[in-house]
């Protein structure tokens, strides 16, 4: 009982201090201690961002994988959050079928920023998701089979705010193309750690992106995997300077550390 008793009497402002520093797992713990430690951890300041990279299996699902336990965790933390959320970082495992996308998406309205999961079986699920977040500005893709299930279009009917992309997977032609169509609007495009296709490269600096201003590059690979029949051709930055008419290339951004190991010379 004195136990308990000195855990409700601990300040509000105290236990803000203390959970700013946990993660979502540790805060959907802490929830569960007592009545104020539970409307403390509802605080908005806690949530504008949900970052769900770091729960594995063995913490969240210790016996099995089930979609029934991902459901409850997500049903647990987006109750506490509000609909606070401004960005929601899925990771591999809090995200595997429609109906989890679907049902985060229905409780964080006010979304800008979203990452979506490298793994997981959403499908159809997109448009829906989509249509609950008009608000968003920046996406990353960090898995090339979610284009295939109308994330672009869906994109272009519902968020009409999308200014950034990040790119982090296998981005083909067609992929580039239903990006130039859906959003008009892109200001920065950034591939991560990728191989881009020369082909690529040119039809999103070719088209007409009036708000176009970056084309980040850094730590990627520019070649073409068709260049004289079978041969593979690796493009420098002073090859692309010579390719691409120079208010393309103004464009380009570059990874600036000249020791990194990626991009050195």
């Amino acid at each position: 009982m004195k136990k308990n008793k000195s855990i409700e009497a601990i300040p509000n402002e105290v236990l803000l201090r203390i959970f700013t520093a946990l993660n979502v797992l540790e805060l959907a713990v802490v929830s569960m201690v007592s009545k104020s430690w539970n409307q403390a951890s509802r605080d908005p300041s806690l949530w504008d961002k949900i970052d769900l990279r770091r729960i594995y299996p063995n913490k969240l699902l210790p016996h099995n994988s089930s979609s029934t336990k991902i459901t409850q965790f997500l049903k647990h933390v987006l109750s506490l959050s509000n609909g606070n959320t401004r960005c929601f970082i899925f990771g591999c495992f809090t995200c595997k079928w429609d109906k989890h996308i679907i049902y985060a998406a229905e409780r964080t309205p006010n979304l800008k920023r979203l990452v979506l999961p490298s793994s997981g079986y959403i499908t159809s699920g997109l448009d829906k998701a989509m249509k609950s977040w008009g608000g968003l500005e920046s996406i990353t893709i960090t898995n090339n089979n979610i284009f295939y299930h109308g994330l672009l279009p869906a994109i272009g009917k519902y968020c009409k705010n999308v200014t950034k992309m990040d790119i982090w997977c296998v981005f083909e032609k067609h992929h580039a193309e239903g990006l130039i169509k859906n959003i008009p609007k892109l200001t920065t495009l950034k591939f991560g750690e990728v191989i881009v296709d020369m082909k690529v490269l040119r039809c999103v600096l070719n088209a007409n992106m009036k708000h176009l201003e970056v084309v980040n590059l850094s730590h990627s690979l520019i070649w073409d995997a068709e260049y004289l029949g079978d041969m593979v051709k690796v493009y420098h930055i002073a090859d692309l300077q010579k390719e691409l008419d120079p208010s393309s290339f103004r464009k380009l951004v570059f990874c600036q550390e000249t020791r990194c190991p990626r991009c050195k010379p």
